[in-house]
């Protein structure tokens, strides 16, 4: 498995920002890793928020495959 990620926030006023994140990535079961097939990108963009019992992120994605999804997260993460 093999994943590419850039994220980027930008604070607009006090606790609200906007959000981006590109990714690209490919798993690979009994071939080679790195040649040109079986690729997929995607691309998630949302709002978030800190309050007092942590970050809250709304966030909404689309995949090269086609699939879309929401995603929220509220606290933080590792």
């Amino acid at each position: 498995e093999v994943l590419f990620s850039v994220q980027s926030a930008y604070r607009f006023t006090g606790p609200l920002s906007a959000r981006l994140l590109l990714a690209a990535g490919r798993i690979a079961t009994g071939g080679p890793l790195f040649d040109n097939d079986r690729w997929r990108s995607g691309v998630r963009a949302g709002v978030g928020v800190e309050t007092p019992i942590g970050p809250i992120h709304l966030e909404y994605g689309w995949g090269s495959d086609g699939r879309r999804a929401g995603w929220a997260r509220i606290g933080r993460w590792f």
